[in-house]
């Protein structure tokens, strides 16, 4: 093994056998981050651990299409990965079997690739706090990496949910009969009641794109393009022939989705304006949000072929929209909201965002629904704050209505 595969913890000899990274994987974007990761580390014996969220079985297309095949060693499935250790009261007894024999099925794979670092993503995410505390044990360094957002805030789940009585008699009774004889560990009340904070966790390495945190441990990605040659292949075949010297780059949001009375008609007006903003020489390839499809992509669709060339990117895979930004070159991206400019100039080469919320709130109060600009006042508010110290961030376009 060449020394340059060799990475401090994150790979290490232990006597005559290599340390082993082992990867949780559950979103497109953790695939993204990780294979970062070990890029940049060139970290390797990689043991890559996957499965999806809820009933995204999609993912699994992505990962197929999105997965570098020479960073992993090995790929090991298991499909219910983001709530391997979640516990319900209503399905409490099915939950504490499911959970025992997936932390078992994870025991034995560190076991059988001799793990040294196990890397999770979601700092938030219940399983992964569980992990964090169930398999540290001897020399496992434990390793937190960006997903997303959430990466940079403390969320508590708990926060706005009804305490139940019950609580102060279930959790003792799970920590004595459960967790302790099982796990060794004390974690009812992190079930039903509170979350576990980031101090509380133990970690060892933390990676994020952006230098947010500065703690001893943390380290910041640099970020390389990583393409597959299918997806390089998928990308190719999607835009074959329609490739311009002016392109950008339409992010949807069902955005009224977030009021009762479902403001579409305005959510396409706002759409038109800034189409009749962009030059008729311009390709416009829109990239939908999942939840919109049939008529709704049929009315979007409508406004922009009046006067331009559009393509549909994702129509087929959904691939994350940061490959497309990596890979091709826009004048400009516009969308109501969106976390992908918060990694502007990081994940992908700098390019000028357009964000059209404001007008949207704007178009929707001068038709009487004043209402709205209340509701949206903190949304746009922290849209602002986001951005605030993002450069080619923009909360208007020429000639808007």
């Amino acid at each position: 093994m060449e020394n340059d595969k060799i990475s401090c913890k994150e790979s290490r000899y232990y006597g005559f056998k290599i340390m082993a990274n082992l990867f949780f994987i559950y979103s497109p974007m953790q695939l993204l981050v990780a294979q970062q990761i070990i890029n940049m580390k060139k970290l390797s014996d990689n043991i890559m651990l996957y499965g999806y969220i809820g009933g995204n079985y999609h993912f699994l297309i992505i990962y197929e299409l999105t997965c570098v095949n020479e960073l992993w060693k090995e790929k090991v499935m298991l499909p219910g990965l983001a709530q391997w250790a979640a516990i319900s009261r209503r399905n409490i007894y099915k939950d504490l079997v499911k959970t025992y024999h997936n932390y078992i099925f994870i025991k034995r794979l560190i076991k059988e690739y001799n793990i040294g670092s196990i890397y999770l993503g979601d700092i938030n995410n219940y399983s992964n706090k569980f992990a964090n505390i169930v398999f540290k044990k001897g020399n496992v360094d434990m390793i937190f990496y960006e997903e997303g957002l959430s990466h940079y805030a403390f969320q508590d789940h708990f926060r706005n949910k009804k305490k139940h009585i019950s609580d102060y008699l279930l959790c003792p009774l799970l920590d004595f009969f459960y967790f302790w004889p099982l796990y060794k560990v004390t974690y009812a009340k992190y079930c039903f009641k509170v979350d576990r904070r980031f101090e509380e966790l133990h970690i060892d390495k933390r990676y994020s794109i952006r230098p947010f945190y500065h703690e001893s441990y943390d380290e910041t990605i640099t970020v390389s393009p990583l393409i597959s040659d299918r997806l390089s292949a998928h990308i190719e075949n999607e835009i074959a022939g329609n490739t311009y010297d002016n392109a950008v780059l339409l992010m949807t949001s069902p955005a009224y989705e977030l009021l009762e009375y479902n403001d579409i008609d305005n959510y396409l007006k706002v759409l038109e304006d800034y189409v009749s903003t962009v030059d008729v020489d311009t390709m416009i390839y829109v990239k939908f949000h999942p939840r919109e499809v049939g008529k709704a992509q049929e009315d979007v669709l409508n406004i922009i072929k009046k006067n331009h060339p559009v393509l549909i990117l994702g129509n087929e895979v959904n691939i994350p929209v940061e490959y497309y930004l990596q890979t091709m070159k826009f004048v400009e991206v516009t969308t109501f909201f969106s976390s992908t400019a918060f990694y502007n100039g990081l994940l992908f080469p700098q390019v000028r965002f357009v964000s059209l919320l404001q007008h949207y709130v704007d178009k929707c109060c001068s038709s009487g629904n004043n209402r709205l600009r209340g509701e949206f006042a903190d949304r746009v508010q922290v849209e602002k704050e986001f951005m605030r110290d993002q450069k080619g961030w923009y909360f208007s376009f020429p000639n808007a209505n």
